[in-house]
């Protein structure tokens, strides 16, 4: 298992090291390496929320809801469950996906985020 730290230290040299690739062939270095940089971490950003989201349980509370409102909308599913006396609810499975690398893509997404505005900002002065 990799350390936080080290996480933090791959991702942030990669998105770097990518941006700064990508910049070198481009007739302008700058601006290029700054918009690549951006959209790298925007890609972390993304993929940490989206992992976040789903590893709190939010789509399974939405699929029990919805099963629940399936079962009760039909007769046939209401007295299948009367008569196997499963007559009471059961909650969501929550079957939590974690993973180590959801916190270091956020943060790593945010600080490439607050790197580039200032980047730009500095270069429209």
């Amino acid at each position: 298992m990799i350390s936080p730290s080290r996480q933090y230290l791959i991702l942030n040299a990669s998105a770097l090291l990518i941006a700064l690739a990508y910049s070198l062939f481009q007739p302008e270095i700058l601006l290029p390496f700054i918009n690549a940089y951006f959209m790298i971490g925007l890609a972390y950003l993304s993929i940490g929320a989206m992992m976040f989201v789903i590893g709190r349980g939010f789509f399974s509370i939405f699929a029990h809801s919805y099963k629940k409102v399936m079962k009760r909308s039909t007769k046939k599913e209401e007295y299948i469950s009367e008569l196997s006396g499963d007559t009471e609810e059961k909650g969501p499975d929550m079957k939590v996906l974690t993973s180590s690398w959801t916190r270091p893509l956020i943060y790593s997404g945010a600080l490439s985020f607050l790197i580039t505005f200032a980047c730009s900002y500095m270069m429209i002065r």
